[in-house]
């Protein structure tokens, strides 16, 4: 599937992006309209990052307590109507959620062009934080640059950020000195 996802407030979050499935494992391929371009991969457990020219993979462990606000939504209605994107009508469902413990809801639309494929998915429509999901297209082919699993000859890195300092550990558990963190750092952030 590859998809367009525009920010209305911030078109430079604007991006094309191609994913792949086979099984539990994901392909991610997320190109920014400056140009920038980032690769996932997951193996439906873990997600990394990955930097292919560098032969080099990253994951990141994060304390979610700690930034989850615990905050429940249960739906509490469906409106399908139509809906007109770019002078194109569309059949829509509108999907509002409420907050159990809070005054606060979110809304999710899905609209279907005329085939009745999904075309876009909209989050708080109509709102300052509308998100839009353009689905550009369907296919049921796996890119030859799809990775769907790490080489063997790659280097995998662990970004524990779970402490007051990020620890950073390759494969093999050894946890990089600081100044092989800073190198790495080095490395990937200016790719």
């Amino acid at each position: 599937m590859e998809v367009e996802r525009v920010n209305q407030k911030n078109s430079d979050l604007s991006y094309v992006q191609e994913e792949s499935t086979v099984g539990n494992k994901r392909y991610i391929k997320t190109t920014y309209q400056s140009g920038r371009i980032y690769q996932y991969f997951s193996d439906g457990e873990t997600t990394y990052t990955l930097y292919p020219d560098l032969k080099i993979a990253t994951t990141s462990l994060y304390n979610t307590t700690s930034t989850s606000t615990g905050e429940r939504y249960v739906q509490s209605s469906m409106i399908k109507t139509t809906r007109v994107e770019n002078n194109i009508p569309y059949y829509a469902e509108v999907i509002t959620y409420k907050s159990e413990t809070t005054s606060n809801t979110l809304t999710q639309s899905y609209y279907f062009d005329n085939s009745g494929k999904l075309a876009y998915m909209i989050s708080n429509e109509g709102t300052e934080n509308e998100y839009k999901t353009h689905i550009l297209k369907y296919g049921t082919t796996i890119p030859s640059n799809a990775i769907l699993e790490i080489p063997g000859d790659w280097a995998v890195y662990t970004f524990d950020y779970r402490t007051a300092s990020t620890v950073i550990t390759d494969s093999t558990g050894h946890v990089l000195t600081s100044e092989e963190a800073t190198n790495l750092r080095n490395k990937i952030y200016k790719h």
